[in-house]
């Protein structure tokens, strides 16, 4: 479902949701728009976790391997090193910033990954 209609098209209120798996956004790593990617990786993401902590749908998002940076925290998904992360570019930065949120949230979906 296009991120445009998602939410206009009251597909969460269904009770046969069994879950979401969240794979859209922007992906392309060249990508210089920030104020896009801002939109796409992060704040629509935001609204597709807070949807899914509502209404207990248990979610699957996609981050990227852009978060890791040049590597020098190792390649690890802990969430202990998820703020030290360094991304070289401004699409990993969104991702990260995604991931960053996530683990600040007190309202979680009953499962996500």
């Amino acid at each position: 479902i296009h991120a445009d209609d998602f939410f206009s098209s009251n597909i969460l209120d269904n009770s046969a949701i069994k879950g979401v798996f969240h794979l859209g956004a922007c992906s392309a790593t060249t990508e210089t728009d920030v104020d896009y990617l801002m939109k796409n990786n992060v704040e629509y993401s935001k609204k597709i976790f807070q949807t899914c902590a509502e209404k207990n749908i248990p979610l699957v998002y996609a981050s990227s391997a852009a978060t890791y940076g040049s590597g020098e925290y190792g390649y690890d998904d802990s969430h202990e090193v998820v703020s030290k992360l360094k991304p070289l570019n401004p699409y990993g930065y969104s991702k990260q910033f995604f991931d960053e949120w996530v683990l600040r949230q007190k309202r979680k979906p009953n499962k996500w990954f």
